[in-house]
Parts: structure tokens; sequence; C-alpha cells
């Protein structure tokens, strides 16, 4: 798991990473069904370039300078956009989260041009306006992001004003009704590594390949510099290999819940994050949905050992909400033990999920990092 209303959150999952070729004058994109690293030398975009993307084929004649990103109650698009250092090419942004890890993040987005604000309000770019403002690149989470019934520009209607639509690729299944199943299946594998996806795609469109890849290479080194920390604590406890159990709950989203509970992350996003930590899923297996129906009877239920809590709006009081969880579950070895650990936006997929399974790893296994 991965811009975010105030009703509901998923950011986009990038599930299979795609297979790039930039060579000759017809170079092209398309999602493969089979997992693939990124090309392990960058090599300069080839225009005119063709990229199929949620079945759509799209001929760039250059690299995009007008660029809005549509809200999608995602995060990752706006970020990806920053950390390849596109942010000049941006005229409209309608991403944007309460809250985030990376020191000056807020400030980056909210220096972007703003279609709706610099606020979380999680409303979208409606149809006129998005016209009007004459993009060349529109960026999105899903495909829902271009349903006519929900008041939004088709891809159609943008190709007809010279506007290329870019879908992030495991999120082609959402809001598609004749979604295939390669699409089908990138969304329900999809894992923390999936954003490796989204950064190569941007790279060649935008002719920034080297630094898609030092990106990609940047986080896969702070990752594996984790895990290889967690197996050298693993190798000296012989016959206790088990992961400790940890919740994702955002509290601020109770609104997800049908009993106001806070909010648990689940699916497959979610449980890739945490494996990659060193910890397992409570909730392993369920799908993002899972939140909805969730119970207290279920939670109480739960073996909880490592408690993440996901902030969602500046001012939370993260210690308290904390606090008020483990009174409600005294019987979690989490509640017994005081184990959690705050995050904000790192827990979606996207640019800074290095920094979230640093930051779960290090409480899950102290022992590791001392």
């Amino acid at each position: 798991m991965h811009p975010l209303s105030r009703s509901a959150i998923a950011v986009g999952a990038i599930a299979t990473l795609l297979a790039v070729a930039a060579c000759g004058s017809t170079a092209g994109y398309s999602p493969g069904n089979s997992p693939a690293p990124p090309t392990e030398s960058a090599k300069a975009t080839s225009y005119p370039y063709t990229v199929e993307n949620c079945g759509l084929s799209q001929t760039f004649d250059q690299a995009p300078s007008r660029v809005v990103i549509l809200n999608g109650q995602s995060i990752a698009e706006v970020q990806s956009v920053i950390a390849l250092g596109l942010d000049k090419t941006v005229i409209a942004n309608a991403q944007r989260y309460g809250v985030y890890d990376e020191p000056g993040m807020a400030e980056k987005i909210n220096a972007l041009p703003s279609a709706n604000g610099n606020t979380p309000t999680g409303k979208d770019i409606p149809a006129e306006t998005l016209l009007s403002l004459k993009p060349d690149l529109v960026l999105a989470n899903s495909s829902a992001a271009f349903d006519a019934g929900k008041g939004m520009a088709t891809r159609e209607q943008l190709a007809a004003i010279g506007a290329k639509t870019l879908v992030n690729p495991a999120q082609c299944a959402l809001g598609k009704t004749d979604a295939t199943d390669a699409e089908k299946q990138d969304l329900a594998q999809a894992s923390w590594t999936s954003a490796k996806t989204y950064y190569a795609l941007l790279g060649h469109v935008f002719d920034v390949e080297a630094k898609a890849l030092e990106l990609s290479d940047q986080i896969d080194q702070r990752v594996q510099k984790v895990q290889a920390a967690v197996q050298k604590e693993a190798a000296t406890k012989p016959g206790n290999n088990d992961k400790p159990q940890a919740l994702i709950a955002v509290p601020g989203m109770s609104m997800m819940n049908s009993s106001g509970l806070p909010a648990v992350l689940t699916g497959s996003s979610y449980d890739s994050l945490l494996e990659a930590a060193g910890t397992s899923n409570a909730f392993s297996g369920k799908d993002r949905t899972f939140t909805r129906s969730l119970s207290a009877e279920q939670l109480a239920a739960a073996n909880v050992e490592v408690l993440v809590l996901g902030g969602f709006s500046a001012g939370e009081d993260l210690a308290a909400e904390a606090a008020k969880i483990f009174a409600a579950y005294p019987q979690w070895s989490a509640a017994k033990n005081n184990r959690y650990v705050t995050l904000a936006d790192s827990a979606y997929l996207g640019p800074q999920n290095a920094i979230a399974i640093e930051k779960i790893a290090k409480v899950a296994h102290p022992d590791a990092f001392n």
C-alpha cells in the first residue's frame, strides 16, 4: 500500500514492475505479468516515445511541461514527481496530506500550484476546470479519475485537447469496468517494491531515467540495510524467528469504519511494508476493504505485538491516541509493553516507504539497531 480525502484513503498501489525499452522512434512501454527490476543503466528517451497505459496507447513527442495531478485519494503521484525533480512541470496539483514524515515535504507540496487550496479536502478537479487548464499531461492514481459519471474529464476528452493521461500502473483495475485479468492481478499483488514501476514510467516519459533509477536504488539500499540488520539479529536467536505481528491503525480515519473504530490498513501493499520491516500484519491476507466492517471483538482477538499508529492531521496527539487504544485492548502484547511507532504519509505506497520500514523495524527489532 498508497490523497487523501477526509472520508477515505487508499494510496495507489503499483503492482508489477514494467519492462521498459527506449530505443528507436517507436520506443514502447507496457505492463507485464512478471516483475522485473529497473533497467541496470539509464538510457535517454528517444522521442517520439509510445506508452501503453491501462489499455490506451499514447505517443509523446517531447517531455510534458504542463502537468496536472488529480487527487484520487492519493499522495504517491505528487511525491514521485517531486522526488524526480519534476516540480516545475506542474501547473495544478490536487494531492496533499495532513502531516508528513519527511521534513520539508509539506512546504514542497504546498509550493506547487494548487487547484483546490493547500488543504487535504479530498476534492478532485472537475472536468470543466481540468479542460480549461489545458494540460499536456494528467496524472491519476486510478482509472476512476476519468469517470464522466463522477464529473471527471474522460481520457478521450483530454486527448481531444492534446493532453496525454497516465494512470499509476497497478491501479488500472480501479474504476475500470473492462479491466483485464492482468490488471486485476497487478492490483491484487501490489507491494512496496511496486513503486519502481511508476518511477520508471515517469523517468522515460520525462527523460529523467537516471534520476528514476537513482531513486529506486536509494530506496532499495535503505530497505536492504534494515533487512540485513533484522536478519543478523535473527541469527543470534536460533529457533525463534517468528515475526512480531503488527497492526497499522489510523485513529483520524475512524469515519472509514462502520463502528467508528480506528481505520486498520490491510491489503497486500501494507502486508509487504510490514514484512520488509521484519514483522507481519495481524490481519494478513485481508483486502483493503476489511476496515469497513472490522469489529471491536475482532480487534480484541488480534495478536498485536507492535502498534503502527498513523497520523492523519496536523496537531493530532498520537501518544494520547496510543494510550487510548491500549486502554481499550490491554490484552495486546503491544499494550503491555507500550510498544508502538508513529507514521504519517510514509505508510502509503510511494517514495517515503523506506522511512516507514526503518521506523517500524527499529521498534519491532530494537536489539538489531542498538
